[in-house]
């Protein structure tokens, strides 16, 4: 069941696009959506990817965060790292919330 849910996460993250059909694949695609006045896409899909990826891969957000938080953290790593535009989405999302939520040891 965990994995059927999982998958059903990851689907549905690469489903999401943006309004005017060009779907969220790479970080440059990412940080257009995150930066552009109506963000609706770039919310959905880091409420989404955040979700699964603090679930799988470690990632340590904080409690009660809100999605305007990633994408704040979002921009600002993307801003700073413009080589890594070509990443895939999850991958450059991933890098840029640990770097921002680092895990306490």
């Amino acid at each position: 069941m965990q994995r059927f849910l999982a998958m059903t996460a990851v689907l549905t993250v690469l489903a999401v696009a943006p309004a005017h059909g060009q779907a969220i694949k790479t970080s440059g695609d990412l940080q257009k959506q995150c930066e552009a006045e109506q963000h609706g896409a770039c919310i959905d899909f880091l409420r989404q990817a955040a979700a699964r990826l603090a679930e799988n891969d470690g990632l340590c957000l904080p409690e009660g965060y809100d999605p305007e938080q990633l994408r704040e953290a979002f921009v600002a790593w993307a801003g700073e790292n413009t080589d890594t535009a070509g990443l895939s989405a999850n991958d450059g999302l991933l890098q840029a919330l640990k770097d921002a939520f680092p895990c306490e040891e």
